[in-house]
Formats: C-alpha cells, structure tokens, sequence
C-alpha cells in the first residue's frame, strides 16, 4: 500500500511525528496489518498520552483480534479523557459485552444513548471511531 510506504519515510524524517503514527496505524489496520498496528498506535500513545482518540482507535484494533482485556483498558482510558462521546462509550459497551459483562455494557451503551439520542440505530453498530 503506498500510504504505509509514504508514512513510513516521514516517520524516518521525524519519528516523533505523533501524527504520522496515528495515519501509518489506520493504513496498516487498513490493508489488515493489526499486529504492525497496534505498535503504531502505541508509539503514538507515546507521544500523546491524553489521545482519547488514538486510545480508542487501539482499543478498536485489539478489539479485532481477540485481545479484549487490553481493549477494555484503552477504551475506558478513552472514556476518562472524554466521558461526553457516545462513540467511546459504546465501544466500551460493545467490549464489555465480548468479555460477558453484560450489565456493565448495557451501563455504557444506555450512557451512549443518552449523549447522542438522534444516533440510536447506530449505537452497538459503531466499531471505529
């Protein structure tokens, strides 16, 4: 994929680049590369530790491979950062519901709810942010 390629040399330039990260995660979780992704979005957490949208993002791809302890965690961190978005909420909700926690994830889709009512057959269906 020539975005990873491209992302990468900026990377090479700069390898504090947070952003460059973040764009190099989203094209490799992309073309399906999750493992490389994961490492990206974590070296961007490096550089961005208060990113409620980068933790999301990686709790989203570890959420896809079966690592949902680790997903949980970024996912409620992304809620700490940012309590008011309904999308992170409901990630959490969608997470705590694969780890069988059923009443804590009906706590978070129903505080999705309340924070975006117009979205309500979107709730449980949002996977990315």
């Amino acid at each position: 994929m020539e975005a990873v390629g491209e992302y990468r040399r900026a990377l090479e330039l700069k390898p504090d680049f947070a952003q460059a990260h973040i764009n190099l995660a989203l094209a490799l979780r992309n073309s399906g590369d999750g493992s490389e992704a994961i490492s990206e979005f974590r070296k961007a957490l490096v550089l961005l530790p208060e990113s409620s949208a980068v933790r999301n993002s990686l709790g989203s791809v570890l959420l896809l491979h079966g690592r949902i302890d680790e997903a949980l965690s970024e996912y409620r961190e992304a809620v700490r950062l940012e309590p008011g978005s309904a999308a992170y909420r409901n990630n959490l909700g969608i997470a705590l519901t694969q780890s069988g926690r059923v009443e804590d994830a009906i706590v978070q889709l129903r505080a999705a709810l309340e924070r975006a009512p117009a979205s309500r057959t979107r709730i449980s269906t949002w996977a990315w942010p």
